[in-house]
């Protein structure tokens, strides 16, 4: 009777054992208005950078010209047009990513096979 209990108790326990999650606290991750990139261990973000360019682009309903419908940045209208002028033309300048230009993508040649 008392080895069935002792069997029943050390079940219990690996059950309840094998059950707990352990979490390494050293892999949270915090933003700080600073930006961090010191003594912290921070990513060194420019927010002001990052705040401009999201306010520039999450503006443009207000900067459609007169007669259209604004549709914001809807895929094929002046919107998304603007926007993508915005980020090739000028946002890619300012990281210091220069002569940026779209290029029409061609037809695969005949013969190509994924693999080869």
């Amino acid at each position: 009777m008392i080895m069935e209990k002792l069997m029943v108790l050390v079940v219990v326990v690996l059950l309840c054992l094998s059950g707990m999650v352990i979490i390494n606290k050293d892999l949270n991750v915090e933003a700080t208005p600073e930006g961090g990139g010191g003594e912290d261990g921070g990513v060194g973000l420019d927010y002001t950078y990052i705040y401009n360019i999201t306010e520039e682009l999450s503006n443009v309903i207000s900067l459609y010209p007169a007669g259209m419908i604004p549709k914001g940045r809807a895929f094929g209208t002046w919107g998304e047009h603007y926007t993508a002028d915005k980020i090739i033309n000028k946002t890619m300048n300012d990281i210091g990513l220069w002569n940026v230009t779209l290029e029409q993508i061609e037809d695969m040649p005949s013969g190509f096979e994924v693999g080869s």
